[in-house]
């Protein structure tokens, strides 16, 4: 048993996801628990509580970062930030860390006038600790929902933006992913049966649909679904048929993997779009792609499809390939715990 553990946290509006490291920024434990947060915020008491205590006693640094200020249970982020860092001053009952992007870290009962900084910078946790690694880069984290492309130059983060609204005007932050994001918000149109048609913008099917009848999606991946049904093949492609109006019956399953695969087509086709953009800003410099994130599968295939060198955020971590792997997914709260070591 190690004498003591560093705690990354990243509270997010679905997911609370928890990285343990040891004195030796060796891996030792990886969580990523479902808290939805728009049902209220007493979904983090049951969550925090599954985590083996163990770890929390220990544990000499609590790092927190966030984006689920963004819930829409809260009037507004600032109200959002400040709830959501009391809530785990009550429930870690020691003292804690909020990442603030660049005015650094700052202490949990002092974060007065830091909130905005606080707001929704897991991203700027992750881009510090890969640009500790490597001098220049691309990092790309694709997460359930949201995709960053952030640059690092001289071994720092140079991003345009600095809130969500300045970086979604740069393509630095794009708000899509490969679990939650409907297909209604990826095409509007679709080919299929030789004919071109509009789609149903409901709710009945989601991009972790797309990639599982693909066959991209990591297959012991796990993900939600739209109607909370299971995730098999013909799962994923009933929901999908609802999109189009239709039930699995009426075609055979390869009609509806010829249709994910345009779907997943439009979908690379916006993320490049985007990271063509950010790259533009620094033309002849070599920049490798590193990926990050559930989408961390994606990133490589595009990688390989525009010619990028690609490193994965798993390369930078000790410990249990496994962990590793599940450390990637959760990056912002591995990042947070790393950044003390």
């Amino acid at each position: 048993m190690y004498k003591n553990y560093y705690m990354g946290w990243d509270i997010g509006g679905a997911h609370l996801k928890v990285a343990v490291l040891d004195q030796q920024a060796t891996v030792i434990h990886i969580e990523q628990i479902e808290t939805p947060l728009w049902k209220g915020i007493d979904v983090l008491d049951e969550a925090v509580a599954s985590i083996p205590r163990t770890f929390i006693d220990a544990a000499v640094w609590h790092g927190i970062t966030m984006t689920g200020e963004l819930a829409d249970i809260f009037p507004d982020r600032i109200s959002g930030v400040t709830e959501l860092v009391e809530k785990f001053r009550q429930l870690l009952s020691k003292k804690q860390h909020v990442y603030a992007a660049n005015k650094g870290w700052v202490n949990s009962s002092s974060i007065e006038g830091c909130e905005i900084e606080i707001a929704s910078t897991n991203w700027h946790a992750t881009t510090t600790f890969v640009a500790n690694q490597i001098e220049s880069g691309l990092l790309i984290d694709i997460g359930s929902t949201t995709t960053d492309i952030i640059p690092i130059i001289d071994h720092a983060p140079e991003s345009i933006g600095m809130t969500d609204s300045e970086r979604m005007q740069q393509d630095e932050l794009i708000y899509t992913g490969v679990n939650r994001t409907p297909v209604a918000s990826v095409v509007s149109q679709v080919p299929f049966a030789g004919n071109w048609q509009q789609i149903a913008t409901e709710y009945f099917s989601s991009m972790a649909d797309i990639y599982c009848l693909t066959r991209d999606m990591p297959e012991n991946a796990s993900f939600s679904t739209a109607d909370g049904g299971g995730t098999s093949m013909l799962d994923c492609a009933r929901r999908l048929a609802r999109v189009v109006g239709r039930d699995l019956y009426e075609a055979e399953l390869s009609a509806w993997q010829q249709l994910a695969s345009y779907i997943a087509m439009q979908h690379n086709q916006h993320i490049s779009q985007a990271i063509y953009r950010v790259k533009s800003r620094y033309p002849g410099r070599e920049m490798p792609i590193v990926g990050a994130g559930a989408g961390r599968f994606l990133i490589r295939l595009l990688a390989e499809r525009q010619n990028y060198p690609y490193i994965d955020f798993a390369d930078f971590l000790q410990g249990d390939e496994r962990l590793k792997q599940a450390a990637a997914i959760c990056a912002p709260a591995t990042a947070c715990a790393a950044l003390h070591l």
